[in-house]
């Protein structure tokens, strides 16, 4: 078995006296040091691994088949050869994690019968035979990569044998290996080493290249007393080159469940256990115990990409445990609660690419077709014209709609889903960049159209196991745009809006423009933004793929907020400390002077009022004989005037005071008057009476009145002989005048004898100075008398 002890490992041997002894595994130190532990990812790594890793896991289902001669070895029991059989992919399962791959055993099988195939001494023919009833074997119990444990002893001194770079492929991904020994850990090495050249890697051959911190390393060309535990840098370097091909196309997907069901030591966390690393020789993870399957004391978790295993304590919350892959992928983060990631999250299906809006995101990936020509022909790899998707019509190696591995034949696509078929690309490239040439196959075709452009049409075809996540990638990506509101899924030009009809939606769908829908119907948020609409603050990310960032969440809006409320409480007090000092106030005074900085004014915007009632009329005669200007010394007694109704003003508004800054002249609205447009009705005239005639005759002689002649009394006015016409229509007199004094009449009547235009008023005289205005008025030296009657 292998031990762990202070750091060192050891191998526990059996002597021919039937004792046990300790076998270090390596008996001196060099410059990289025995191992160290990886500060994050959960595993422990040599120091110069984290180079050449990502951080992502590959997780291989392994099926491992004994045949009759190892059968019979353990005599003939299949519960002892189970057994080594499990303990041998514990082994081998120890031996990937430090370079982030997991080996689970999905499928074991003892041939104790008869060897279904040819097993020979010959390693080609044996491997050759053996991958051929693999293929029988994936269709009822899928895996990614199988070996055959034998009791032949191959020829050449060969224990082991696989092709190289064929990891996932339908027809090469496995090995045949000799069961070489009675120490399950060299037998696991051995399946190791083959199961690394499936991974591309090649033997260690040049020592002062290839470094390697023991003396030999697992790939090394030929096996010791001393079993290898190590990877050297040109494995890894090998590894890092398949992975970016694509050779781990099919290890992306965990196993959820292994074979032989739930039991401790299988690797696996099952219900019951808090942890597995392994059975109690192969476990080196000092946070788990492997006899019970429980934490280790003062351990808070032992496994998964959120525990450290330096401390056995949980990684704090917002550290990225899975990097987005792509434009449609989400990162996770953990949480600070859980030891594993969360599931792989993605943008929501049907959502437009982000980089490419013509296209759209399905299962993780954006369909663009341009993307995936990179992807498998490198930088200078497009899609190919339109025309060259006419090829997939014929289901051939030049154009179909996909490629069945049990009966190796091409199918052929329907006119409607050609744009969806194989991928046609163009480039400038010599080689693939992706895969394995042993796994995948290319074909080109070259056209020429009538107006004499000769097109290249590229296509590539692989043999990868089928039923794995990933689709062939040689296909059109699902997602591509194949026409109005539709998409490629499948293989098939499909509605978009009905192929996403049932997908969870978020509320709303722009995630109020501060994040992105997920496969869950949450939004993935920007960092500051948080809640399944990014509607409220928070650390970002989402409530699926974990926080974004830590602690406490900086929000611009509330920073405003309190920064406002700050000042203005500062202001406050400020303000009433300066009153009690110097009694004033702080803002009047700050306000004062931005007015005259800013040259603000008051503006009065005044308010009409009703105008006044019209002034009495003077006439110009009473004006006369007020001055003096006439013969007469009697002044004229005054017509009659009715009163005019009272006139009604509506209320005076105060003005209104208007801080305005004088840039241009104001226009002010003048309020209208209201006074009514239209004057009253005129009060009707009394007809003349009886009673009124009576009252003339009487008086008559008292005023000097010639009533002889009859006054018609559709007149006001007296007759044009006896009265000066001066009244104004607009003034309700008397129907008739006064009589007027005696002593005027002769003026009146020479005036009315000698003057043509008698409607004219008698216009003022104006006197000549001061002095005479007061001589007329100074009775001594006055020779008028007055007299009032």
């Amino acid at each position: 078995g292998l031990f762990t002890i202070n750091g060192r490992r050891f191998v526990l041997e059996a002597n021919p006296s039937a004792s046990f002894h300790f076998v270090p595994l390596s008996d001196h130190s060099c410059d990289w040091g025995l191992r160290s532990k990886r500060s994050i990812g959960g595993s422990h790594t040599a120091e110069y691994y984290a180079q050449f890793l990502d951080d992502r896991w590959r997780y291989v289902e392994l099926a491992l088949i004994a045949d009759k001669l190892v059968f019979e070895k353990y005599d003939n029991n299949v519960t002892e050869v189970m057994q080594r059989l499990n303990a041998i992919t514990s082994y081998i399962n120890s031996l990937y994690m430090p370079i982030n791959i997991r080996v689970v055993l999905v499928w074991a099988d003892v041939w104790t019968n008869s060897n279904p195939v040819d097993v020979t001494p010959n390693s080609d023919t044996t491997l050759w035979n053996f991958l051929n009833w693999r293929k029988t074997l994936l269709k009822d119990h899928p895996h990614d990569n199988a070996h055959l444990l034998t009791g032949v002893v191959f020829e050449n001194n060969i224990v082991g044998k696989a092709f190289k770079g064929t990891m996932c492929s339908y027809d090469f991904s496995g090995g045949v290996d000799m069961e070489h020994s009675d120490q399950a850990a060299f037998v696991a090495a051995t399946i190791a080493h083959e199961m690394g050249h499936n991974f591309g890697m090649e033997h260690d051959i040049d020592e002062v290249v290839c470094r390697c911190p023991a003396k030999s390393c697992i790939m090394s060309p030929s096996t010791g007393i001393i079993r290898p535990t190590f990877w050297s840098e040109c494995s890894m370097r090998a590894l890092q080159h398949s992975f970016s091909h694509g050779v781990d196309y099919c290890l992306r997907n965990s196993p959820t469940s292994v074979f032989g069901g739930a039991r401790c030591g299988n690797g696996i966390v099952e219900a019951g256990e808090e942890c597995d690393c392994g059975t109690p020789s192969s476990c080196i993870n000092k946070c788990c115990n492997p006899a019970t399957c429980q934490l280790a004391e003062a351990a808070v978790c032992a496994s998964g990409e959120c525990c450290d295993l330096n401390t056995c304590q949980m990684l704090p919350a917002t550290t990225v445990c899975r990097q987005a892959t792509n434009e449609c992928d989400l990162p996770e983060y953990c949480d600070g609660h859980m030891e594993h990631c969360p599931a792989d999250f993605f943008v929501q299906d049907g959502h437009k690419c982000p980089s490419h809006t013509n296209d759209f995101c399905y299962n993780g990936y954006c369909g663009s077709r341009d993307v995936q020509c990179q992807y498998i022909w490198g930088p200078t790899g497009r899609n190919a014209a339109p025309v060259c998707y006419d090829l997939n019509l014929y289901g051939s190696s030049g154009g179909n709609c996909g490629f069945l591995h049990e009966t190796n034949r091409f199918v052929p696509c329907d006119k409607n889903n050609i744009k969806c078929g194989r991928l046609h690309c163009i480039h400038e490239n010599e080689k693939l960049a992706f895969g394995d040439p042993s796994t995948v196959y290319t074909s080109y075709t070259g056209l020429q159209l009538r107006s004499g452009e000769d097109v290249a049409c590229r296509v590539v075809w692989t043999k990868y196991i089928s039923g794995q996540k990933e689709p062939d990638p040689g296909m059109v990506p699902d997602g591509a745009f194949c026409g109005q509101d539709k998409m490629c899924v499948d293989a098939k030009c499909q509605n978009r809006t009905a192929k996403v009809l049932m997908a969870p939606k978020c509320e709303p769908v722009s995630c109020n423009n501060a994040g992105i829908c997920n496969n869950m119907g949450n939004c993935h948020c920007d960092p500051g933004y948080g809640g399944p609409s990014c509607a409220i603050p928070g650390p970002g990310g989402s409530v699926n793929s974990g926080p974004a960032i830590e602690g406490g969440v900086i929000h611009v809006g509330f920073v405003v907020f309190w920064l406002l409320l700050i000042l203005t409480i500062a202001f406050i007090g400020i303000s009433i400390i300066v009153k009690r000092k110097r009694d004033f106030w702080l803002h009047k005074e700050i306000w004062e002077k931005l007015k005259k900085a800013l040259k603000i004014e008051k503006l009065l915007v005044p308010i009409r009022k009703a105008p006044p009632p019209p002034r009495p009329i003077i006439r110009t005669a009473d004006l006369n004989l007020i001055w003096g200007d006439t013969a007469s010394d009697a002044l004229r007694v005054r017509s009659y005037h009715q009163p005019l109704p009272p006139s009604i003003s509506p209320p005076v508004v105060p003005s209104t005071t208007l801080n305005l800054v004088p840039t241009k002249p104001s226009v002010i609205a003048h309020r209208n008057s209201m006074r009514p447009t239209t004057a009253p009705p005129k009060v009707p005239q009394r007809p003349r009476s009886e009673a009124l005639q009576a009252l003339y005759a009487e008086k008559g002689v008292e005023f000097s009145m010639n009533l002889t002649k009859q006054i018609s009394p559709m007149y006001c006015i007296p007759p044009e002989a006896d009265a000066v016409k001066t009244m104004r229509t607009e003034t309700f007199r008397p129907v008739q005048a006064p009589p007027l004094p005696p002593h005027h009449n002769h003026v009146l009547a020479k005036n009315n004898a000698s003057s043509d235009n008698r409607d004219k008023p008698l216009l003022a005289v104006k006197p000549s100075s001061v002095k005479d205005i007061a001589a007329r008025f100074d009775p001594k030296t006055s020779q008028v008398s007055t007299k009032f009657i």
